[in-house]
């Protein structure tokens, strides 16, 4: 799955419980919510998953990792 640099960043220090999405053709995540309850969202997304896996999956072990300098130039760093 592809997610840009923001979102990964939002999911990343997010400490709801669960993740739920929806991807495009091309395995881009197009829209997410950050919830502790996905039954609630379920009409909307898709998709729904563990918020700690979904992290593990696409993005700690993804092999589209973005490298500290553009990390820190997203955040306004460096």
């Amino acid at each position: 799955m592809k997610l840009t640099l923001s979102q990964k960043l939002n999911i990343l220090k997010s400490k709801k419980t669960f993740i739920s999405f929806n991807i495009d053709n091309d395995k881009k995540l197009i829209e997410y919510t950050l919830n502790d309850n996905f039954v609630r969202y379920k009409p909307k997304y898709n998709n729904f998953k563990l918020l700690d896996i979904f992290k593990e999956d696409y993005i700690l072990n993804s092999k589209q990792n973005y490298t500290l300098k553009q990390i820190l130039k997203q955040i306004n760093i460096y």
